[in-house]
């Protein structure tokens, strides 16, 4: 993860805004973060989640998470995620439902990361050309992050979409956590699971 000096929020374009397949970088070159789709099969597709050295451009063999994606939606089960050495966890037990009166009606649900903090993620705006979704500490409600899909239309110019995380530079520690639960939690709202904890 990253050593170096704070002081600046840490903004991450991501090259797809696919949940399998894309790289984040950070646009200072700080930070890059990869999601490697690594087994694809009907109804399930397998991600690593890397943090890529700034020195070689190369990631580490063993991941930082893994995401299991079940993609049948028959069982109403999202799939595991697990971050190695431990074990894998059900997605939908890892992130949890929040009660519809702390959320408003929006899709919201909450995780605990490893430093022990309760965090949640929440969509608070989606369109066709337009997708936000913040992080937020559950006790105090500090920003810790953010992820903006803007596409072409909403800019009006072709191929001058967008989409970035950003993160305070307070919780980059916490940018693999963040990232691989954001992956959860957009796959809930695109294949509009209902999954009950």
């Amino acid at each position: 993860m990253y050593n170096g000096p704070l002081g600046l929020p840490f903004v991450l374009e991501d090259k797809t805004g696919s949940l399998t397949n894309t790289t984040l970088t950070d646009i200072y070159g700080r930070l890059t973060i990869r999601f490697d789709e690594s087994l694809v099969r009907p109804g399930r597709a397998v991600t690593m989640v890397r943090v890529v050295s700034a020195e070689t451009d190369q990631a580490p063999l063993v991941p930082e998470a893994v995401l299991d994606f079940d993609l049948t939606g028959q069982t109403n089960s999202l799939g595991t995620v697990m971050y190695p050495p431990k074990q894998s966890v059900p997605m939908d037990a890892y992130m949890q439902k929040m009660p519809l009166q702390q959320n408003g009606g929006l899709l919201c649900r909450k995780f605990v990361a490893s430093d022990g903090q309760e965090y949640k993620w929440t969509l608070i705006h989606e369109s066709q050309s337009r997708a936000q979704w913040t992080c937020v500490t559950s006790s105090t409600n500090y920003f810790v992050a953010s992820y903006d899909i803007v596409d072409d239309h909403m800019t009006g110019r072709p191929g001058a979409g967008s989409k970035s995380f950003s993160v305070t530079d307070t919780w980059v520690h916490l940018a693999v956590e963040l990232l691989t639960s954001l992956a959860i939690i957009r796959h809930i709202s695109l294949k509009e699971l209902r999954v009950a904890h």
